[in-house]
């Protein structure tokens, strides 16, 4: 993994005022504006010579070629269309030269917040009852969090309906396909746990594209290039891309740390695009293994920051760099591990009458907080919406919404099918209420 803001944190001299300069103007400078903006103006050679340093070391980038090449800091490039930068071609090192157990594509900083998120789960169940515990709540959350990515939108509580019962209420909406497939996919991988290889993720991108792609392509590996949108990234093809394949996975199998494994085959499965279509939904899926296999909370996606990732994304496909995307991927995981926590950490399963009754619990929240309600001024009227069940069943409602009133904020509330800003609004006003 390549350092470039560690390096450029360390430079000095004409080094350090280069990049200033540089990171002074987003559209980058070619030579001639640089030398110029320089003081003392360094020879033409000198420059030259600087500069192909900084471009090695990855702190500079540049796109196109003589007096015409223009330089950009670390990062500014990606803010020029990509037809607009020099492709970048497939680095077969980033994978060839990855040790596992000595390299690290996940910075510790990250890995250390990772790791003390998931320390607030605590429970004794082995692998097999974890996953079943955790399970329908991590493909619900990863079937909203792949059309939110693709900026699409699902009903959070139609597509919770469709996974439990197979099934959506007559007045909510839902892919049926999307929720499906994710579901099929979901399995498959669970079911390729012990043998997480290439196998395994092409039958993972089999069930998940079912029905959305051509039926030839399916689980089968590119052998034609494909241009990805905001990037100009041209990813391997044909033999090139199986053989790196199968050495991702076989690497990613002798990393002995979760975090590290499921980070490193997030960004490798991403960065191969290994498929026609359908790579990083791949990727997000199967980066779970690791996770779920040492019982830890995973990796749903559910709160990550679209343009956090998605500029994650192209820096580490064009420079290398995987600062940003570990950054965009712990937060969502810090954000997310708690909820996960609640559900497998020695809490009851949820009762057959809460799950009877999800879709008017969901109803009830909404409602409370968009009207700004506190969880006292809300019970009477959840009492009245819940009149027609029995007394003990209504009473065990009541108290189950407003527990989720007292607990809602941002990381958990699109459960309840509330937008984060109007949870951020409602938290706020409790808060100022006391």
């Amino acid at each position: 993994m390549m350092q470039s803001e560690t390096v450029a944190r360390e430079l000095a001299g004409t080094d350090k005022d280069i990049v200033e300069r540089l990171a002074a103007h987003p559209g980058g400078m070619v030579r001639a504006e640089l030398c110029a903006a320089l003081t003392p103006p360094p020879t033409h050679s000198s420059l030259s010579r600087r500069l192909s340093s900084l471009v090695k070391a990855g702190v500079v980038t540049k796109s196109g070629q003589g007096k015409e090449a223009r330089y950009f800091a670390f990062g500014d490039r990606t803010a020029l269309p990509p037809r607009m930068r020099d492709p970048v071609a497939f680095d077969p090192r980033r994978i060839e030269d990855y040790v596992p157990g000595e390299s690290a594509w996940l910075p510790a900083a990250e890995r250390a917040r990772m790791e003390e998120a998931a320390t607030r789960l605590v429970h004794e169940h082995d692998v097999t009852t974890y996953c079943a515990k955790i399970g329908e709540r991590l493909l619900v959350d990863l079937c909203w969090a792949s059309a939110a990515l693709k900026g699409e939108g699902i009903d959070y509580m139609a597509a919770e309906s469709m996974v439990k019962y197979s099934q959506v209420p007559a007045d909510r909406k839902v892919d049926r396909r999307l929720v499906l497939n994710h579901k099929n996919a979901f399995l498959t991988m669970l079911s390729g746990m012990g043998r997480p290889d290439a196998d395994c993720v092409r039958s993972v991108h089999a069930e998940l594209t079912v029905g959305m792609v051509p039926h030839t392509r399916p689980g089968r590996l590119r052998d034609e290039t494909v241009a990805l949108a905001s990037t100009s990234y041209v990813p391997p093809a044909g033999e090139l891309l199986a053989d790196q394949l199968d050495a991702l996975m076989a690497k990613s199998a002798k990393v002995s740390d979760p975090y590290e494994a499921a980070f490193l085959l997030l960004a490798g499965i991403s960065y191969l695009q290994p498929f026609w279509d359908g790579s990083e939904r791949t990727a997000r899926i199967v980066c779970n293994i690791p996770l779920l296999a040492h019982a830890l909370p995973p990796l749903s996606f559910l709160g990550i920051d679209r343009s956090s990732y998605r500029a994650g994304l192209v820096t580490f496909y064009e420079t290398g760099d995987t600062t940003h995307l570990a950054a965009a991927v712990a937060d969502a995981y810090v954000a997310d591990a708690d909820g996960y926590a609640a559900v497998a950490g020695g809490h009851p399963p949820q009762g057959e009458v809460e799950a009877r009754e999800s879709i008017r619990i969901a109803e009830e929240v909404w409602s409370a907080v968009m009207g700004l309600c506190a969880p006292a001024e809300a019970e009477p009227v959840v009492r009245t919406r819940f009149e027609d069940l029995p007394e003990d069943e209504r009473d065990h409602v009541v108290g189950v919404v407003l527990g989720i009133l007292a607990d809602i904020d941002d990381s958990n509330c699109v459960r309840w099918g509330v937008e984060p800003e109007y949870a951020i609004a409602y938290r706020r006003e409790m808060d100022a209420r006391g």
